[in-house]
């Protein structure tokens, strides 16, 4: 039988819920009854798509890409976003370093691409998180 507060299945010998502690009746002549339904999970809410491509876009102008996937629920693909591009801009920070080095410093005017990089990436993936935006809803 079944507890008719919390739905916890009850020993038929019990007098109260393992669970909650309330007082169950042992059945009479009635079939075992089921489990009270468990309400659904409330929708998701609906994220605007222009806050997400501005989250997106904003943050990855000082390379953090990922925080408007995360505002919309993709949590998982923002913290790979966010982690990979970290990743991506140290690995480069440290080549164009030993490339500075090399050219005695000439070679300087490389660090550019850094900014323009985030600048490229950030539009690109505000663009990807907008539209992801709009098909949720």
């Amino acid at each position: 039988m079944f507890c008719p507060s919390c739905g916890t299945q009850v020993d038929s010998s019990a007098q109260f819920c393992p669970n909650c502690g309330t007082k169950v009746e042992p059945p009479t002549s009635q079939p075992t009854a089921s489990p009270p339904p468990q309400a659904a999970p409330a929708p998701a809410p609906k994220r605007d798509p222009t806050i997400a491509m501005l989250l997106e876009l904003l943050p990855a102008l000082f390379g953090f890409l990922g925080i408007g996937w995360i505002y919309i629920g993709e949590t998982n693909k923002g913290i790979m976003f966010l982690v990979g591009y970290i990743l991506i801009v140290i690995v480069e920070c440290i080549l164009l370093f030993m490339f500075s080095i090399c050219t005695c410093g000439l070679g300087s005017f490389a660090y550019l691409i850094i900014p323009v990089q985030n600048i490229i990436c950030g539009v690109i993936s505000g663009k990807m998180v907008m539209d992801q935006a709009k098909k949720q809803g």
